[in-house]
This record gives C-alpha cells, structure tokens and sequence, in this order.
C-alpha cells in the first residue's frame, strides 16, 4: 500500500519520461504503462524521478554538502550554536490554509498537492519533496509532475521558486495538471538572505510575481512578511558578519546571539502589514486559478 492511497487513486499518477499511465508492479515497483521505466517504492513512498531528474539533484546536493563541510562547527562551537538558538527573526502571515479551504469549498474530496512540502506534512494534502523524509508521500522533480493532465484541484508551492532551476518550467507543469479552474497558491521572497535548499536561484516583487503566473486567473496577491521582519533578519546577519572576522562557525553562533536582540523588531510588522507593499516586502504571494471552466 501507498502512503498516497488514502488521498488520491494510482491513476492520477503518470511517467514523469514520458507523462502516461503506470501501475504498481509490486510492493517495491511503480512501472511505466509505455516506456516500461520502473521506479522505486520506498517505505510506501514512490520515487518518481527519472535519470535527468535525479542526477541534477544528486549534483546540486552534493556541491551543497561540499560547501557546508568547509563550514561546519564542531565541538564547544556547536553547543553554542544549538543553547543559544534565538526565535524566529520574522513575522510570516501565510495563506496557504485559507486556499485549501477555497479548493475544499469545491470539491470535500479534492486532490491538492505541495510541492517542495519539506518536513511540513499535511493529512489534508499531498506532501511531495525532491528528497526522501517521514512526512513526504511522493518524492519528485517539480520541474517533472508525475500527475496526469488535468487531474490536480489544488497546488500549494510556499517559499519553493527561490530554490528551484526555472521556475517558468514549473508552473508551466502546475498548469497541464490542474483541472480546469484549479487553484494555485505560490510564495516567493523579495528581501531575504542567501538560504540552501539545496540551492537558491531567485527574487521576485509582486510585479515578478504576477508575471510568472501571468497564465492563471489572478484571484489575490500580496504580502506575507513585511519590512520589519526584513529589517529583523539583515541586521542580525550583519551584525553577525561584523564580528565573526571572517569565521562561519563563529558567524553561526553570533547570528543565534544577535537574534535574541534583533528578533522583537519583527513585532512591528503587526502595525505596517496594514500599510501594504512596501519596497521592502520579505516575502510576497500569488493566489491564481487555471483559466477554463470551473468559475
């Protein structure tokens, strides 16, 4: 049995080589229906990628582990590093509950899928990862959707774009699996620090933004975190940077310090949210429909 059974049936599964039907061939195998390419079934959770797809990501993992080793704190360092951990710098109003109500709304019996879910599951949706954890139900390249056209009634992809090699690519595919008037929720920051996932690629305003999804129907956008919390996370990674000297490991532990400082400035969201964008929006979000039927 799949993790995925109780969410949705195997047929709206597909190929991600060649985008048609597959079967489970046993409780180790998902097998193409054309092609014929198999893929692995691990602790009830298919791996649908294929050779391309999983090299690509084998490379960047691997360039991703090389630069953190160089960095790594060990010893008295990473003690600190863990006593010391601060709160979170920011303030995020999310939306991503509010659009699975909109999807539910429909349709009780809705499929809804996260893309780049991470270790945040939801019993409600299909939580899909390019890398294998606990909380995933289908490991996959989002840049491939192993789903069938028009078989999707929802797509949540929150904080993903950044980390992702095209994104136009993406929503292209998140386009050919909603059903016709389908809902898509996607966030993206515009001020915010470097951060590996296992890579980092892009920023987008809310102007960006809406021309990425420019083939939806936008239904909202607007702004998740604000400028205080943009303000909260740059001042402690530059105070932090000012006196590391140079060193990463004591960089990581002086972050965790100064963010015990820095981190009640995000507070201060709660007054300019009410302002609206502003020119430093941290992160900002899009609410689209696929266009066609399902108004």
């Amino acid at each position: 049995m799949l993790k995925t059974e109780s969410k949705m049936d195997l047929g709206v599964l597909c190929c991600p080589t060649c985008n048609t039907s597959v079967h489970l061939r046993d409780e180790t195998r998902i097998s193409c229906n054309s092609c014929h390419v198999s893929y692995p079934v691990r602790d009830q959770v298919p791996i649908m990628l294929d050779a391309e797809s999983d090299r690509m990501f084998q490379n960047e993992e691997k360039e991703c582990k090389g630069a953190e080793l160089k960095k790594r704190s060990r010893g008295w360092i990473a003690y600190l590093y863990r006593i010391l951990k601060a709160p979170s710098p920011t303030l995020i109003k999310k939306n991503i509950q509010h659009v699975i109500d909109l999807v539910h709304k429909d349709n009780p019996r809705a499929i809804i899928l996260e893309i780049g879910s991470g270790h945040h599951q939801r019993n409600d949706v299909i939580n899909l990862d390019i890398q294998m954890n606990r909380e995933v139900d289908i490991v996959a390249d989002a840049h491939k959707l192993p789903f069938a056209s028009q078989s999707v009634d929802g797509i949540i992809a929150a904080t993903l774009m950044e980390h992702v090699q095209n994104p136009g690519v993406i929503l292209t595919e998140m386009k050919r699996v909603l059903k016709p008037g389908g809902y898509i929720y996607i966030s993206m920051p515009f001020c915010y620090p470097y951060h590996e996932a296992p890579s980092d690629y892009w920023r987008a305003s809310i102007k960006g933004l809406r021309y990425l999804c420019k083939d939806f129907e936008q239904v909202a956008t607007g702004t998740e975190m604000g400028p205080a919390s943009v303000f909260s996370v740059f001042l402690r990674a530059f105070l932090a940077t000012l006196f590391s000297l140079g060193r990463y490991p004591i960089y990581r532990v002086l972050l965790e310090v100064f963010g015990w400082v820095t981190f009640p400035l995000k507070y201060l969201d709660l007054i300019l949210h009410g302002y609206g964008p502003s020119d430093m929006d941290g992160v900002v979000y899009y609410i689209g429909r696929s266009k066609g039927m399902g108004k």
